[in-house]
């Protein structure tokens, strides 16, 4: 769930954040004070720099953010287009100011405010009867924490890829793919040695779809180069030759480095890397 804070606070640069937020409540020891709200979506929707009063969005953007990031929302304002009139909802991510359309493909729309579930139109109203001081201290503490938060989000996921560093690769991915009634194989690792890896062997075994063990161990060589934190990926066909492989099970690899070092590292839980988190890691940098 998404989760949209206005952040109010008293107007006079008191540190405070909504104390519903409960993604973002631990960063700050914080006072929920009357004039806090908390917007929340179950749903993201596409978000614009910009639009018009006749509602003509410039600047498309796909989303920048993921169902469980937080949105600094400062105003909500109406335009009209077309057929109706529509409210935008403007608010911070990362230091910079994006508006979305609130619409009925937005499902289970709801806002806190001093802890009750509110109507849209509630909150329109508490945004509009601030004075131009108090919205522009709103709009400044918006942008900040949104910044801040925003560096907490890439402390999060960095440490989460980072802390595989010391097991010298990580495994991002290793699956049995279909080929008529042969089964193949594929590998993506992360390189976290220092070193370019020239060649990578692969050991591991088949699984039927009741969790069997399928034949003997197998074994693939991959080429390289992979270069100290890059990506590698190999696919290999006919690995069974059959198509009652489901799952496989990657028990090891053989690493042969450019400099003719050699490494052997057994696999464990530990050396799974998730691909949304490098995923996540590209997004935010981007």
């Amino acid at each position: 769930m998404s989760f949209f804070c206005y952040i109010c606070g008293n107007f006079n640069h008191e540190k405070t954040i909504v104390s519903e937020c409960n993604l973002f409540a631990h960063l700050y020891s914080c006072q929920f004070t009357k004039d806090s709200m908390t917007v929340l979506r179950s749903k993201s929707s596409l978000i614009y720099p910009s639009f018009s009063t006749s509602c003509y969005r410039t600047g498309d953007y796909d989303k920048k953010y993921q169902p469980q990031d937080m949105l600094f929302v400062t105003d909500i304002t109406e335009c009209k287009g077309y057929s109706s009139t529509k409210n935008m909802i403007g608010f911070y991510f990362d230091g910079k100011k994006y508006y979305m359309e609130d619409n009925s493909e937005n499902e289970n729309v709801f806002y806190v405010m001093k802890g009750e579930q509110k109507q849209l139109a509630d909150v329109k109203a508490k945004i509009n009867s601030l004075s131009a001081a108090e919205k522009d201290s709103l709009d400044s503490w918006s942008k900040r924490y949104s910044e801040v938060y925003m560096r907490k989000l890439k402390s999060e996921v960095y440490d989460r890829i980072f802390s595989k560093e010391k097991n010298g690769i990580a495994i991002i991915s290793a699956f049995p793919t279909e080929d008529y009634s042969f089964t193949g194989a594929e590998f993506k690792i992360l390189n976290f040695s220092k070193k370019t890896i020239k060649y990578i062997t692969f050991n591991f075994y088949g699984k039927n779809a009741v969790k069997d063990r399928v034949g003997i161990n197998m074994s693939r060589k991959g080429i390289g180069p992979v270069e100290s934190l890059a990506s590698g990926a190999w696919s290999f066909d006919n690995v069974w030759l059959t198509d009652i492989v489901e799952t496989l099970k990657l028990v090891s690899v053989n690493i042969i480095y450019m400099d003719g070092s050699k490494r052997t590292v057994t696999i464990t839980d530990k050396h799974w890397l998730d691909q949304e988190d490098l995923d996540r890691l590209n997004s935010l940098m981007d």
